[in-house]
């Protein structure tokens, strides 16, 4: 690059500048000094957030540059060896450094989330400018308007109700641009083809990411979409919030609602989240605004409930009732059947009374555990293979799967399909219902299942299925109907009452009393190696002790052991928990840290 060139291009006199890069390698998570020489930039200085190759001992890596130092961390600094296109803003590479901190993961990961899928050497051009703040339209729907003047806040929306007046409403008057989440690539898709049908400038990640960089006025994706670039981002809305699909399940476990909150707080945007069921820990970060009693008894489909305990055990969970349903099952109203059954059941009931095998300390299924003994998954409670009913000791292991239902209801003579295939019977798990599939009639043949999961935020989940299966039936013009042995369970009552508060007021004592989310915070830790990473934060691991925070204070973190090579750190708030972790320095390989587990 000439002189005159570097002139132009803002960059000082000379022929490098000092960029701080951090490696896409491996394991290693630190930051190196380089000389970035400037032929290789594109006529402009390096920018914080470009993508670089560079020397790093014997290899050559990839790498972002992070920061742009006045003075270099040392004297003998090693040349970049080329420029890799755009990467993330400025403003998402800190964002992955607060999120490094609160997920307990490489940096780098977060960084790789928030980078195109492929080389990027400039933004496209966008299709129209971005708006300024306008207020709401006098047509917006229930519950935005109190959600827009609190800045944050998720909208109680029944399942039948439309999300698209919503976003229509959120695009007539947001300034900046808006980023737009949805749970399936498929619901992505739908929503990106309708925006553009109104004339919008929308880029659907990841493909859009250039687009999106250049200031689209809507941006489009999926979870990883929550690092997409936006310049000058207004809103952002995310639909479905209590979606288990948020939740990155590889470590590190960072979930959707709480970055883009980060995000919004730091941009100075608005966050909006649309949900049937608010989860507890979604309710204790942003406020609740709900509809009118009206609308949600409109968009939650009638629920009929079958009493399993009253069937003949050898129909298994074919019942009498879902025999009728199934021969009443047309190509005009077609039938769902969801029965989420992966791998080895574990649900026990009695042999005698047909009562189900629960916890008596927090109502979670007891599975075998070897001998004589039950245990329970969610709080680790031990006791004897007893019925908690009637005394018998003779449990039974209730078993089956998709394929063996598909069978047993094809012997009823009617027409089916396992999966999403059109059929007027159609069976599988809920990724059915996730495929956008629709139905008069869906079926949950064994909510138990649901219901009695070991992870605590179980019924929050089956509540949450229950809302999906409504969307599925349309609302009030479908319906819902529930095989269960817990008639009376409080998901039950709730989606019955179409009043998610029901659940809430049920689970909230209980949260409280376990010291479990929103009420503590909680962190899981397993691997050979992990006691003895954790062994600063306490001197007795296994014992349970408690165990001193950064500061130095006690009683800021408690730790104990339920496993084999698996620990829970609990402390009272998120700052607390994830401070303690960071300060315990560089992780062990084969120690997976799992920050707000879902099970415990």
């Amino acid at each position: 690059m000439s002189a005159k060139d570097t002139a132009i291009a803002g960059i000082s006199a000379g022929e490098t500048e000092v960029v701080r890069v951090l490696p896409a390698a491996g394991a290693l998570d630190r930051e190196f000094d380089y000389l970035m020489p400037y032929r290789l930039l594109p006529g402009r200085p390096a920018s914080v957030g470009d993508r670089v190759r560079i020397p790093l001992g014997p290899r050559r890596v990839g790498g972002w540059v992070i920061a742009k130092p006045a003075t270099p961390a040392t004297e003998d600094l090693k040349e970049v060896l080329g420029w890799r296109g755009l990467g993330p803003s400025a403003d998402l590479v800190e964002l992955s450094a607060w999120a490094s901190w609160r997920w307990a993961g490489p940096r780098r990961l977060f960084l790789q989330a928030a980078s195109p899928p492929r080389i990027v050497s400039a933004a496209e051009s966008a299709r129209e400018g971005l708006a300024e703040e306008a207020p709401l339209p006098s047509w917006a729907p229930e519950g935005l308007a109190e959600a827009w003047e609190a800045r944050f806040g998720i909208i109680r929306v029944a399942p039948g109700t439309g999300r698209l007046p919503y976003l229509k409403a959120v695009l007539a008057a947001s300034a900046g641009q808006i980023l737009v989440l949805v749970p399936t690539e498929a619901g992505a898709s739908a929503l990106a083809a309708g925006l553009r049908g109104e004339g919008v400038s929308v880029a659907l990640l990841p493909d859009g990411w250039a687009m999106a960089r250049a200031g689209a006025r809507v941006i489009v994706g999926t979870r990883s979409a929550a690092w997409a670039p936006a310049g000058q981002l207004g809103t952002v809305v995310v639909l479905d919030c209590h979606d288990r699909s948020w939740k990155e399940t590889r470590s590190p476990t960072w979930e959707v609602p709480a970055l883009t909150l980060e995000r919004c707080r730091r941009a100075g945007a608005r966050w909006i989240g649309l949900s049937c069921c608010p989860t507890l820990a979604l309710s204790s970060l942003v406020g609740v605004f709900t509809t009118s009693r009206g609308s949600e008894r409109r968009g939650w489909a009638p629920l009929e409930v079958v009493d399993m305990t009253e069937e003949d055990p050898r129909n298994g969970i074919v019942s009498t009732r879902l025999a009728a349903i199934a021969r009443q099952a047309s190509a005009a109203s077609p039938l769902a059947v969801v029965y989420n059954l992966k791998g080895r059941a574990r649900l026990l009931g009695c042999s005698k009374c047909k009562a189900l095998a629960r916890c008596e300390a927090c109502g979670a299924a007891l599975v075998g555990s070897g001998g004589d003994s039950l245990s329970c998954l969610r709080c680790g409670l031990v006791r004897p293979v007893v019925c908690g009913s009637c005394g018998s000791t003779k449990l039974a292991t209730l078993r089956s799967g998709v394929t063996r239902l598909a069978e047993q209801l094809a012997l009823l003579g009617v027409e089916v399909s396992e999966g999403e295939t059109a059929a007027p019977v159609m069976v599988g798990t809920e990724a059915l219902l996730h495929r956008r599939v629709r139905a008069s009639v869906v079926v949950m043949a064994d909510f138990d299942q649901e219901l009695l999961r070991a992870h605590f935020g179980a019924a929050e989940s089956a509540l949450a299925l229950l809302g999906r299966a409504s969307r599925a039936v349309g609302g009030r013009a479908g319906r819902v109907v529930v095989q269960t042995r817990l008639a009376s369970h409080p998901v039950l009552q709730a989606a019955m009452k179409a009043d998610p508060e029901i659940l809430a007021r049920s689970e909230e004592p209980l949260r409280r009393q376990l010291a479990l989310p929103p009420f503590a915070a909680l962190a899981m830790v397993s691997g050979e190696h992990a006691e003895e990473w954790l062994s600063p934060l306490g001197e007795d691991v296994g014992g349970g002790r408690s165990g001193p925070g950064r500061d130095g204070s006690h009683g800021a973190v408690e730790l104990s052991q339920i496993g084999e090579g698996r620990l829970v750190l609990r402390a009272g708030d998120t700052q607390v928990l994830c401070d303690a972790l960071a300060s315990l320095g560089r992780r062990p390989s084969g120690v997976r840290v799992e920050v707000d587990p879902q099970a415990v």
